[in-house]
């Protein structure tokens, strides 16, 4: 069920953290999250390192902490509220992803970038790639695969593992560049560079081993994020950086941001794109919700605010207070309380909401009734009545969203009332005033009340 435009957003505090004997000075640092839209708090979380913001999956949120002099990865447990290093060696390990229990990241020690990840359920690391001569960065993972950029054979390409057989497969082999790639399910994006040095973005689909290039112009185009069959990147098509998506299952584009400021590092997740955007003169996170074609602005802080990341209900986010050497990450649980009630669409080729018009006579028997309820969270029942007596109780609709109800016309209604729910509670009613023909019920009322 999608959580839409018409709801009232709460980003809520979930907990305190404390690293070490040192309280993180929440208070001071929290951004002030409250527009016109929805009210939030939100909770501290750690010291982001320059080189990586947060990841985010389920309950785990990973990040590059600086705190110790050298760049950590860290893990934190939302459910839990509990913080572990797990990489603190004197190298630098930076740029971590988290996808079930398995967090992969970029390790120094050997002198060379290389990939590895750590199991989270067992605390065991291991090391996938292994160079005497060559750098392998930013991995991305999504359940059994993960891939990254590697310059093994003399320029970036995008490689790819899967922890279920241990097998490294290489995915592009242009003699230009294939960098920043990001993989969800069987979908894997990435910048791909041109002779002339230009950025597009491609995608790759693994079901069927297809390469499509969503953007083709003279234009630069980077850092994309995928959900679904949904990509996100930042554009420079129009001078500045605008967010801009790709639907894959329509092949239509859509520019999300109008030029204002610019939009950087977008990142998705079903119908919610969130990034940082500099048209107020500080970089805040705004948010475009794409069922609904509608924009949120979700912080107002002094402070600037950069690299979001979403899961589900969960964000993640840096801070740059000033505090702690670098960025302080804060993450938030959104909740959404609905606003709206159903409202009831003309139903297909037609003006009218309802096949049943006012004052219409019924001379037939059964008479079916359709109806075409819509919500932003989802209408998840409709009930029927003829002088309010229940007749029908439908839960789904049809591949048109119709909802509809046979009437037996066993009585000589004069009203029919049709209730639309939504996925709260909330409830709209359609009535209609009706003529019963004499033949069916034998009595002809008249019509009463007025067209509600």
């Amino acid at each position: 069920m999608r959580l839409g435009i018409r709801a009232l957003i709460v980003v809520t505090i979930i907990s305190a953290v404390v690293f070490g004997n040192q309280a993180v000075n929440v208070l001071a640092a929290t951004p002030s999250l409250s527009t016109n839209h929805f009210t939030a708090s939100t909770t501290g979380i750690g010291t982001f390192g320059y080189r990586s913001m947060a990841n985010i999956d389920g309950n785990y949120i990973v990040w590059t902490d600086n705190r110790g002099g050298s760049e950590d990865v860290y893990l934190y447990n939302i459910t839990t509220s509990t913080e572990t290093g797990i990489a603190s060696n004197p190298s630098n390990e930076f740029w971590p992803d988290v996808s079930g229990d398995r967090i992969i990241y970029v390790d120094d020690v050997s002198g060379y970038d290389e990939i590895m990840y750590y199991t989270i359920s067992t605390g065991m690391t291991q090391q996938i790639t292994s160079y005497t001569d060559g750098e392998a960065r930013q991995p991305s993972i999504s359940g059994d695969r993960a891939v990254w950029m590697d310059d093994r054979n003399g320029d970036w390409d995008i490689y790819m593992y899967d922890f279920s057989t241990s097998i490294t497969s290489q995915l592009t082999t242009s003699s230009t560049d294939q960098e920043s790639p990001v993989i969800d399910g069987d979908i894997v994006a990435y910048e791909n560079y041109d002779a002339l040095g230009d950025a597009d973005i491609e995608v790759l689909d693994l079901s069927t081993m297809t390469y499509t290039q969503v953007t083709t112009d003279s234009y630069d185009q980077y850092w994309p994020e995928v959900s679904g069959s949904r990509v996100v990147w930042m554009d420079d098509r129009h001078g500045g950086y605008n967010a801009y998506e790709y639907d894959l299952s329509t092949g239509v584009e859509k520019r999300l941001t109008t030029g204002l400021g610019d939009a950087y590092f977008p990142v998705i997740d079903g119908d919610l794109v969130i990034w940082s955007d500099d048209r107020g003169g500080v970089n805040q996170l705004y948010m475009y919700d794409l069922a609904d074609d509608s924009e949120y602005q979700l912080t107002a802080s002094s402070n600037a605010q950069y690299g979001p990341r979403i899961d589900g209900v969960n964000v993640a986010w840096a801070d740059d207070d000033g505090l702690s050497g670098g960025y302080t990450g804060y993450y938030g649980a959104i909740t959404y309380t609905d606003t709206a009630a159903p409202v009831f669409d003309n139903l297909p080729n037609t003006k009218e909401p309802s096949n049943i018009t006012q004052g219409m006579s019924i001379t037939t028997s059964p008479t079916v009734i359709r109806v075409k309820p819509t919500d932003d969270i989802g209408v998840v029942t409709t009930r029927f009545y003829a002088d309010d007596n229940l007749i029908c109780t439908v839960n789904s609709g049809d591949a048109e969203g119709v909802y509809s109800c046979s009437w037996t016309v066993n009585t000589c209604a004069a009203q029919i009332k049709v209730e639309a729910v939504d996925a709260v509670g909330n409830i709209t009613t359609l009535t209609r005033d009706i003529v019963v023909n004499t033949g069916i019920c034998g009595l002809v009322l008249p019509v009463t009340g007025a067209n509600r």
